[in-house]
């Protein structure tokens, strides 16, 4: 008998912790809302997101953009004025007047994280272009410090933690029971799962939140990894930092154009 009762908290354990059952990881998804403040104005940014820890070293970013939050992004892109007081206003006046907006090429955006070898990859589509690009960036390490405080995330003890890097600041809370090194967005790097953070971003003070909607042990939702290809054009995020740089560029000399 009490063999049988450890048989049983065994596979208890398997399946509320996510590690490997019969050999074979069960797929985690961690769904959850990015709300960024813009220090300026205090307008908040909201995107719907999900997390697929597909091992214990590979997760997927999916965003799913549905056709009733294109109305939201663009009010919410108007009201924003991030960092440059005009840059989101632009933006959103230059979709609405070339209808951009493409819902069915924006759902095929993903970014694919890999905490071994330290590396992500962002696929989208430029639609300046016309094309999809992948774009390849080096993980940031945190360095964190665990707090002695706790609270109930879902149905999930969570401990609190400080972590740091030379661009942001966290606060995190990590499930002690699910032990997979990972989290919202790229965050990562505490013995268990992080199911909610706060990022600083020292240069601007901009706050980023990553709140907690749900959890899926095993997941709720199918998952194919083949329907997640990388596009054969690469280029890396400073490079990207340039292109977004020239498109708000040439936005805004089409703004004028018009006006």
């Amino acid at each position: 008998m009490r063999t049988y009762l450890c048989i049983i908290l065994l596979l208890t354990n398997f399946l509320t912790n996510g590690q490997e059952t019969n050999g074979k990881f069960q797929i985690i998804r961690l769904g959850y809302t990015t709300q960024s403040r813009s220090p300026l104005t205090g307008a908040i940014i909201e995107n719907p997101f999900s997390n697929f820890f597909i091992n214990p070293a590979e997760t997927y970013r999916i965003r799913e953009f549905k056709e009733m939050d294109s109305v939201k992004f663009m009010n919410q892109a108007k009201e924003a004025e991030m960092h440059d007081p005009k840059m989101n206003r632009d933006m959103a006046l230059y979709m609405l007047k070339t209808s951009s907006l493409d819902i069915a090429k924006m759902n095929q955006s993903f970014m694919y994280i890999n905490s071994d070898s330290m590396k992500s990859r962002l696929h989208f589509f430029d639609f300046d272009k016309n094309e999809f690009i992948d774009v390849i960036d080096t993980l940031s390490r945190i360095s964190w410090e665990l707090i002695d405080s706790f609270k109930i995330i879902g149905r999930y003890n969570c401990q609190k933690a400080k972590g740091v890097t030379v661009a942001r600041t966290y606060t995190a809370w990590y499930a002690v029971d699910i032990p997979i090194n990972g989290g919202p967005d790229r965050i990562f790097g505490l013995p268990g799962l992080i199911l909610e953070a706060d990022a600083t971003v020292v240069k601007t003070g901009e706050i980023i939140r990553f709140v907690f909607n749900k959890i899926a042990i095993p997941i709720d939702l199918p998952f194919d990894r083949l329907k997640y290809k990388f596009s054969t054009k690469t280029i890396t995020a400073e490079e990207n930092t340039l292109r977004s740089a020239k498109q708000l560029q040439n936005v805004k000399i089409m703004n004028k154009m018009d006006q």
